[in-house]
């Protein structure tokens, strides 16, 4: 039998980066013996081992007989940027406070533990007792509330707040951006750090027209997409990567080609390899970033900071945000112009119920700071928000064997729910909206050809009723949809278009169902658009003095489908400059 088979990924045992949020670590105050016989040590540096991301993590600690005096970090193999306040402010919190109950680092908690478990190492080794320290309370001063005047704020600091801060600040703008994380970075510092672009004709390494990658916009957006932006993006792509090597001083060492989903072979820059994307290797581009942008004259920069409300004037202008501290403070920042950066919503808990009860379910690899912040402050300003074709990066995995692509699909009722040969972006919308968040793929033993009798994961029985027993589904239900598929052998599927050169059927024999576990690596859905980046009321009409920019709106930029392919954080960085240019202009200056 010939059979088409298609290789389905295998879950890969490090997750990229998918960290929890931050939580100081509460304990009842220790006894003075227990806190006195924490701090009795053994003089000298003594060497601590944590497992972070990225591996091991070593310490150097060097302890006088009654306090830790020094940290040093040793040997990592962290995400530069993202985890640098845990390699650098946990140490220097534990010698202050000579205490490990120390605050973990937002968007860093593994990193975070990794030093906290390497020092409470060498603790141990020089005789001191970990677990007393853990119960070393600290007590930290709350700040005083703080009111802030700047031309542009920036909510957000991932790489399209950075490349909105530094285009704000090089025309000339006074220039605040808050990142509600400890961590700067976003998603970017955990994508590849690739960027796509489109080259002169003379490239000596080939061309890929601006006009292609305009193209390769629209093939993606399945005419659900801002084509003026997507345009402007491509055409300016060239002057972005230049902008990107010679202002901001990233300059990736590869150059690579692609061929996207559609055809259409790309161009792009690539920091780790010629020839693939390395997972983790933004972190090294995000750490360019945030070093030129902290050292940019007339840019202000808080982390652990997050905006809670935007302020509006009486004709509905936006006018600046009110923000909270990590220690409950409150920052009132009055802006000319406020552009949101806050990315996506994959982690936000709310609206995944509300718009992907589905993926509630999956795999989620995404940011923990992509909770959504920006749909909710847009839309409570009267933005439009576009929920209605949002798309994920991200897939499924299966097991890590061949698979034939001929199959029957249902979720976790056994109810089919699309046509199997569907495009991938309309399959994962389909499950995103599935209530049940649970898919498997259905075979018969002529489909298989035996492929699957070594394969663990998948569910095998001898009869439609144990199949379903087996994986939880209704058994009548299941045996319903695999009837009604069988009359719809070989002939046209009026109930969901699938090819009918495809409509096989299910056969007698031993049955399969392959578990179908999807992930998310971003989410996309938030408030239209112009052009320039303005932010669109309910009414069709500008919020003036608002901006979208980034993951937060890419549901304009791809419409139902995931770019990816370097194409991400080349809009990242066009839309933040877009929005610069497009606030100068209104503010006047």
């Amino acid at each position: 039998m010939n059979l088409k088979r298609n290789f389905v990924m295998s879950l890969v045992t490090c997750m990229s980066f998918t960290m929890a949020a931050c939580t100081k670590q509460e304990a009842p105050s220790p006894s003075p013996t227990a806190e006195s016989n924490a701090l009795s040590y053994k003089a000298g540096t003594y060497e601590g081992i944590g497992t972070g991301m990225g591996g091991e993590v070593h310490v150097n600690v060097t302890f006088s007989d009654n306090a830790i005096d020094k940290i040093e970090i040793g040997e990592n193999a962290e995400t530069p940027l993202i985890s640098n306040y845990a390699l650098t402010r946990l140490p220097e919190d534990i010698v202050k406070y000579q205490s490990l109950a120390v605050d973990t680092v937002t968007g860093a908690t593994i990193s975070s533990y990794a030093v906290i478990s390497a020092v409470s190492d060498a603790v141990n080794q020089a005789g001191g007792d970990a677990d007393a320290l853990k119960k070393v309370a600290i007590e930290k001063e709350k700040q005083s509330d703080e009111e802030l005047t700047t031309d542009v704020l920036i909510v957000g600091g991932g790489l399209s707040g950075m490349s909105a801060a530094y285009e704000a600040a090089s025309s000339g703008l006074s220039t605040i951006l808050i990142e509600k994380e400890e961590a700067y970075g976003g998603s970017s510092a955990r994508s590849g750090g690739a960027v796509c672009y489109a080259t002169n004709e003379d490239d000596p390494k080939g061309y890929f027209s601006a006009e292609d990658f305009y193209k390769w916009f629209q093939n993606m957006g399945h005419g659900e997409i801002n084509d003026a932006l997507d345009k402007k993006i491509a055409f300016r792509s060239n002057e972005t990567v230049e902008w990107m090597r010679n202002e901001i001083g990233y300059n990736p060492a590869y150059e690579m080609t692609e061929t996207f989903i559609d055809g259409t072979v790309a161009r792009l820059t690539n920091p780790g390899s010629p020839d693939e994307y390395i997972t983790g290797a933004g972190g090294g581009m995000m750490q360019i970033f945030y070093d030129k942008i902290s050292s940019t004259d007339g840019i202000v920069m808080m982390n652990k900071t997050k905006a809670t409300e935007l302020l509006t004037d009486d004709n509905g202008a936006v006018i600046g945000a009110v923000a909270e501290r990590a220690d409950g403070s409150k920052v009132t920042i009055h802006a000319n112009a406020v552009i949101l950066a806050t990315g996506g919503w994959a982690a936000g808990t709310e609206l995944m119920d509300k718009w992907a009860p589905g993926m509630k379910k999956a795999i989620n690899l995404s940011g923990v700071g992509s909770t959504g912040d920006g749909v909710g402050l847009s839309e409570k300003v009267g933005a439009e928000i576009t929920y209605d074709t949002p798309a994920f990066a991200g897939g499924v995995y299966g097991p890590a064997v061949a698979t034939p692509t001929n199959y029957l699909l249902v979720n976790g009722n056994g109810e089919r729910f699309i046509a199997e040969d569907e495009k991938t972006c309309f399959i994962m919308a389909a499950m995103m909206r599935d209530k049940t968040g649970v898919f498997y793929q259905i075979y018969d033993e002529s489909e298989t050809d035996g492929m699957f009798e070594s394969a663990d994961t998948v569910i095998k029985a001898d009869s439609i009723e144990e199949l379903a027993k087996a994986t939880g589904m209704d058994a009548n239900t299941l045996q319903d949809t695999i009837n009604r598929y069988n009359e719809l052998k070989d002939k046209e599927d009026v109930d969901f278009g699938k090819a009918s050169e495809l409509m096989t059927g299910i056969g007698e024999g031993q049955y399969y169902a392959v578990p179908v576990a999807t992930y998310i690596l971003t989410a996309y859905a938030g408030p239209d658009i112009t052009d320039d980046c303005e932010v669109l009321s309910t009414e069709g009409n500008v919020i003036p003095g608002l901006y979208g920019i980034g993951e937060l709106i890419a549901t304009n930029i791809y419409g139902y489908d995931d770019g990816g392919h370097g194409a991400t954080l080349q809009y990242c960085m066009s839309t933040g400059r877009i929005a610069a240019e497009a606030a100068k202009n209104y503010i006047g200056k």
